[in-house]
C-alpha cells in the first residue's frame, strides 16, 4: 500500500470543493431564473385576471342598466 503525501490529498479536496461550489452556483442560477420566471408568469396571470374581472364588471354592469331599462319602460307606470 502506498501513501499519499498531504499536498496530494490536499489537492484533491481542493478540487472537490471546488466543484461541489461551481454546481452550488449553477443551481443557484438556475433557481433565480426559475423564481423569475414564476414571478413573471404570476404578474401576468394577475395582469389577465384583473382584466377579465373588470370585463365581467362591465358586462354585469350593461345588463344591469338594460335590464333596469326594461323594466321602468312599463307603458302604465304611476
Amino acid at each position: 500500500m502506498r501513501l499519499r503525501s498531504n499536498s496530494v490529498l490536499i489537492c484533491e479536496e481542493h478540487i472537490k470543493n471546488h466543484s461541489q461550489l461551481q454546481r452550488s452556483h449553477t443551481y443557484t442560477k438556475v433557481f433565480s431564473e426559475i423564481r423569475e420566471e414564476a414571478r413573471e408568469s404570476a404578474i401576468k396571470l394577475f395582469q389577465k385576471s384583473s382584466q377579465n374581472s373588470e370585463i365581467l364588471d362591465q358586462l354585469s354592469y350593461k345588463k344591469s342598466y338594460q335590464w333596469l331599462k326594461k323594466s321602468t319602460k312599463s307603458p302604465k307606470m304611476l
